[in-house]
Order: C-alpha cells, then structure tokens, then sequence
C-alpha cells in the first residue's frame, strides 16, 4: 500500500554488517524478488540516495500519512550498475575466462547489462564486465570451481585467492 500511495515509512531496519537496529524514513519505490528474498527499493530523501532494503530485515515498520514527491524518478539502470546481483559497489572491469567444455553454460544468458563475450585462440569463452567486487561476485566465482579463471582485476584475484586459502584451511586443518 506505501508503494501504490506513495506514502512515506518509518522504518527499524536490522544492519547485519553492524549488529544495530536503525530507524530511518524511507520512501519506497519498488519490490523486488531475488534468489528467495523479497527486497525493497526505497528513497532516503536525507541522504538523496536509493538503497536496497531485505523485508526480512525490517523488524518494525509505520506507514505514514505523508505523501512523498514523484521525484527523483527512479532510473533502473543507474540502481543496477556495477551490481552483480544485489550488493553494489564502485565498477570495474572483471575479465574472466570459462574452460571451453561449459562454454554452453555461460553463452546466451545476462550475467550483468555491461557483459562482452568473445573466444580466445584454445575455444575457450572470455566475459568481460564492469562489476563492483562484492561477495556476491566472488560466491559466483568460486562456484564455478577450476572452470573460471579471474584474468584482471589483480585485487579480485586476490580475493579469490584469499577465499581458496581460507577454505583449504577449515578442509584440512578441521578449524
């Protein structure tokens, strides 16, 4: 109902990242479904930005009487940039590339709106995008197990190298 009515909320939101609840005016915009969580794109007009809200997260939540403006229009693509799926950050470009044998895998499907695909010399299947590096970019990574290999950015092959470092410690040592 605050969507369709354009109707200001009062929120307690639950920040994970600081393990404190904050409350906040949002102005919500959309509903979005992703990989089994409904979130909400809201507008925090003290801050001018648009952020991403889980629902599940939202522990207290007031509708208010006030009607917020139509502006700022939301622009999806802006929201979207330099998000690989939800988490968002600062896009750079990420070169990966997929052993030819799951080429199939990767062809013909919408990774990210910025994605080039193209062949190296071997068949093997190079996606290039301007991504921010988020956990979420590097989860999906790691699950393409010895198919992918990050060709650039250095820091996000640092990252991964860090993850494998991390996981080969809890395999091996049992901690």
């Amino acid at each position: 109902q605050a969507i369709l009515h354009r109707r200001q909320c009062f929120v307690g939101y639950y920040n994970a990242n600081e393990d404190v609840l904050k409350r906040f005016y949002i102005e919500p915009h959309r509903l979005v479904y992703y990989s089994g969580s409904l979130y909400v794109i809201g507008f925090i007009r003290r801050f001018e930005n648009f952020v991403l809200l889980a629902v599940q997260r939202i522990k207290k939540l007031k509708v208010q009487e006030d009607v917020f403006p139509e502006t700022p229009q939301f622009d999806h693509q802006k929201f979207w940039k330099g998000k690989f799926g939800l988490f968002s950050s600062n896009p750079v470009p990420v070169e990966l590339k997929f052993k030819k044998g799951i080429r199939y895998h990767i062809e013909g499907r919408l990774w990210h709106p910025s994605q080039t695909m193209e062949s190296d010399p071997d068949g093997n299947l190079i996606l290039k995008m301007e991504v921010g590096l988020t956990p979420e970019l590097i989860s999906w990574i790691l699950g393409w197990s010895s198919y992918v290999e990050v060709m650039t950015p250095t820091e996000l092959i640092n990252e991964i190298i860090e993850c494998i470092k991390a996981m080969h410690h809890i395999y091996i040592s049992g901690e």
